[in-house]
């Protein structure tokens, strides 16, 4: 029986709702690959921000692979700072011969990062390789959540191959599906550009939905909620995943403003508007959701939803990653 950890964003504090569906969709993964193997396995959680040197040296100490789920992990800045804690724990790992996976990864939301910015790709290898290399050179598995990372990882030779977020894969996980539909909803965060559109506009957005269902206002984090409250009615906060799952199946249209909203509604059944802050809608893209810019958004406010039925897609990027998992464990 194989013993995994997942470093991940583990709902301790302040949740991440989108980063805690990454880590569950993959333990989904795990235990669906292990199980087509006939075999069982336990997976453990580890803190993505946690201090405690008992974790790490416990699973130094029974550790058959260790996972890091796929947080924003570079950018512009170089690599994130959870590394700074974890480092070291991955390269004891390593020297062990602990298997180490990095799966889902993804880049920071700098502007730069479009597709076709192949410059500023490049300045990114320019300026962090060697540190890029050191962290990236130790896992035995890469995989990235956006063309991006991908791009980047390649640039320094290291073969990350773009597969499907695997918050699509959490709702197995947790057995949400599609409901029966109660409401239309507009996923919002608290970036400067959004506070500062004042609520005649998001009324209007409301408003566009008609009358089918009722239109509510959801954000995924108490800070975004306290930012916002005032800007807009209707609004709840929903930070835990399996909540917020279980109220995307009961949308019928979703306008998102969060990628993992826009994940989280579509693996769920809902129709879904991608509105695009930043390079993280990549993610989106791969599934075939089209997406809009957040400035064209506002200057011309029109509804526009994709019905994407990603089921094939999630079947060829799941046989990819068994057969990654095969190659690693040395099994046929």
């Amino acid at each position: 029986m194989r013993k995994y950890y997942l470093l991940t964003d583990t709902c301790r504090s302040n949740p991440n709702p989108g980063d805690i569906l990454i880590g569950k969709g993959i333990e989904y993964l795990i235990g669906e690959y292990e199980a087509s193997r006939d075999q069982q396995c336990v997976v453990g959680y580890i803190s993505l921000f946690s201090n405690e040197k008992q974790v790490d040296i416990q699973a130094l100490r029974d550790a058959d692979c260790i996972v890091v789920c796929g947080t924003p992990q570079f950018g512009s800045q170089g690599a994130s700072p959870i590394f700074d804690n974890f480092l070291p724990l991955l390269k004891k790992a390593s020297s062990k011969g602990i298997k180490l996976c990095n799966l889902y990864m993804g880049i920071t939301n700098d502007y730069i990062y479009d597709d076709a910015n192949q410059e500023g790709k490049a300045t990114v290898v320019a300026d962090h390789e060697p540190q890029l290399r050191d962290i990236y050179s130790l896992f035995d598995i890469l995989v990235s959540r956006s063309p991006t990372a991908k791009t980047i990882l390649e640039l320094i030779g290291l073969d990350a191959p773009q597969m499907l977020c695997s918050t699509f894969y959490a709702p197995l996980l947790y057995g949400v599906c599609s409901e029966p539909k109660e409401y239309n909803v507009i996923t919002v965060g608290a970036s400067d550009n959004e506070i500062l559109i004042d609520d005649d506009f998001w009324h209007d957005v409301s408003e566009l939905f008609g009358n089918d269902h009722e239109s509510i206002f959801i954000c995924h984090s108490i800070g975004d909620y306290a930012r916002i409250r005032g800007y807009v009615d209707k609004l709840y906060c929903v930070n835990t995943p399996l909540s917020l799952l279980r109220l995307y199946s009961k949308a019928a249209r979703v306008v998102s403003l969060r990628v993992h909203g826009s994940t989280s509604a579509l693996a769920v059944g809902a129709s879904v508007m991608n509105v695009e802050k930043d390079s993280r809608s990549d993610i989106v893209r791969y599934a075939g959701i089209p997406s809009v810019r957040f400035v064209d958004f506002i200057k011309n406010t029109q509804l526009e939803f994709s019905d994407v039925n990603a089921t094939g897609l999630m079947d060829a990027d799941k046989s990819r990653l068994f057969s990654m998992l095969d190659d690693m464990w040395g099994d046929s």
